[in-house]
């Protein structure tokens, strides 16, 4: 697969659509059920992210910095994201559920001098949130304060274009830097993943966050398009899900496994007025049962899309082409080599498990991990395939399956909780002497959550009380969804002869607990 050697993720979604169909809808953003949405169309998005773009330049951001956008689904978002864009700089969205602790170290080692953000955002960050950045702009869902960009920098296919930060396996989240061709990349697989789309009169949704890898490759490939994305700033909600989805007439949506489990505990009302004909989902495993539910309540298919930050849209699932068997996550995207390799990196046959590899030359790969300075390439020159950490097989039909993480990342509502960053956070408490942190499955197999034993220091009482401070402070210091919902207590943690924390043995420990207090 191959991209132009021109690219620009800025034009290609909002500036060529601003040329040929300024007045079409670009961002519907819901305000709720009392107030009418508010639209912007690609003429007001451009002309917006030109006044993003020169209020960036004026601040002094130069062609391959980061500029720190920490705003929620909005027009606002993308008119600063494709400001950075048409300055050659790179768009670094930050999460909203991201802890102050966690925004600080991605702040820190991007090493961005320009922070956009809102109010809340400013009250979430506080003053020692912000180290190393010299501006901090304030958007408050009026127009953009700034003027016309200078000159337009070239930026090829395999220019930087946008920095997300993922957790690790340990210590601070790594920043993954994806190209500009990266989008191109991503329309086979959008397109089969939403059942041939685009087709007339689409909308688009998703109430994934639009840092996060898997809602922004949806709102980019449907402005790509040239199609409207709804934009929501409200916490998920079944009941918000079915009022937003019927009052905008939303057709394709992406709802992650744990969006879906949470609708199906509350159905939609019989009669509902749903327009949905596709939705995408992925991100972390589920089960059968879930999806069958999604397609009878919704009566469309419901599509699978495996891959990462670093390499997405590996393999996906199309009804309207093939049917998956249960269990897959499809088939890879065409054009896209994906292989599963032994650790000498030969390719195995079918049923053989192994690594989930992908070609090391294919244009959805990410340019590297970001240093702090620049990026670091992820592979050595000659190196034929980019491994993804991830164990899978492929049956005889050609569907990948994938068994899970070769590590021990944690999966929990979409989002990958690294453990060393969980327990660097439960180590900064006083009473805390040493912690583990692993993956359990929920009761009744409602997806993963985090688990931790807790060493305390001596002279310490455990009590529910100091679990509940424990379990706050990785909800605040790192993200919502990475607090460990079960923490026991314990004298001392499993390790093997060489020093290391025996993992199995810790997650044997919290399911004996948890099961325990059943």
């Amino acid at each position: 697969m191959s991209s132009p050697a021109s690219v620009n993720v800025a034009e290609l979604t909002c500036e060529r659509h601003a040329r040929a169909t300024p007045d079409a809808p670009a961002v519907i953003e819901d305000r709720g059920e009392d107030r009418a949405p508010l639209v912007t169309t690609f003429g007001d998005l451009d002309a917006r992210s030109e006044e993003a773009a020169g209020l960036l330049a004026a601040l002094g951001v130069r062609r391959g910095e980061p500029v720190a956008v920490h705003l929620p689904q909005s027009a606002e978002m993308l008119a600063f994201s494709f400001g950075a864009l048409k300055l050659g700089a790179v768009a670094m969205p930050l999460a909203q559920v991201l802890g102050r602790g966690a925004l600080d170290r991605c702040i820190r080692h991007s090493g961005a001098h320009v922070l956009v953000t809102d109010l809340e955002g400013t009250e979430r960050l506080g003053d020692s949130a912000v180290g190393g950045i010299d501006h901090v702009v304030v958007v408050d869902g009026g127009s953009v304060p700034g003027g016309k960009a200078l000159p337009r920098p070239h930026t090829t296919a395999d220019s930087p274009a946008f920095l997300l930060y993922t957790s690790g396996t340990s210590g601070p989240p790594k920043g993954v830097v994806l190209a500009h061709r990266m989008l191109l990349a991503q329309v086979p697989g959008f397109r089969r993943v939403f059942e041939l789309a685009p087709r007339p009169g689409d909308i688009y949704w998703t109430p994934s966050e639009w840092s996060w890898l898997g809602g922004l490759q949806v709102v980019l490939v449907a402005l790509y398009f040239g199609y409207p994305v709804v934009a929501s700033k409200a916490r998920f909600s079944a009941a918000g899900t079915y009022r937003l989805v019927a009052s905008h007439g939303v057709t394709c949506a992406f709802l992650a496994p744990a969006a879906l489990r949470k609708l199906r505990a509350e159905p939609p009302e019989t009669g509902s007025r749903l327009l949905l004909r596709a939705i995408m989902t992925g991100g972390e495993s589920y089960s059968p049962e879930v999806l069958d539910w999604a397609r009878e309540a919704f009566s469309c298919p419901v599509n699978d899309d495996y891959g990462l930050t670093e390499a997405n849209d590996l393999a996906v699932s199309c009804a309207s082409l093939f049917a998956t068997p249960d269990g897959a996550a499809g088939r890879p995207v065409p054009g896209r080599r994906v292989a599963v390799i032994d650790d000498d990196g030969k390719v195995l046959g079918p049923l053989a498990a192994g690594e989930i590899a992908l070609a090391a030359d294919d244009p959805i790969r990410m340019l590297g991990y970001w240093n702090g300075r620049g990026c670091e390439p992820p592979l050595q020159e000659g190196e034929e395939w980019f491994r993804t950490g991830d164990l899978g097989h492929f049956d005889r039909d050609g569907f990948l399956f994938v068994h899970g993480r070769g590590d021990d990342l944690i999966l929990v509502s979409g989002y990958r909780v690294g453990p060393g960053e969980v327990e660097s956070e439960l180590l900064t408490h006083e009473a805390v002497a040493d912690a583990g942190v692993v993956g359990i499955e929920r009761p009744g197999g409602d997806g993963k959550t985090v688990g931790a034993c807790v060493v305390l220091r001596p002279g310490v009482a455990p009590c529910d009380e100091l679990a509940d401070e424990l379990k706050a402070l990785v909800r605040e210091r790192v993200a919502a969804y990475a607090y460990p919902r079960v923490v026991i207590f314990v004298d001392e943690l499993p390790v093997s002869t060489n020093g290391k924390l025996r993992r199995d043995e810790l997650r044997r420990m919290v399911e004996e607990a948890l099961a325990g207090r059943l």
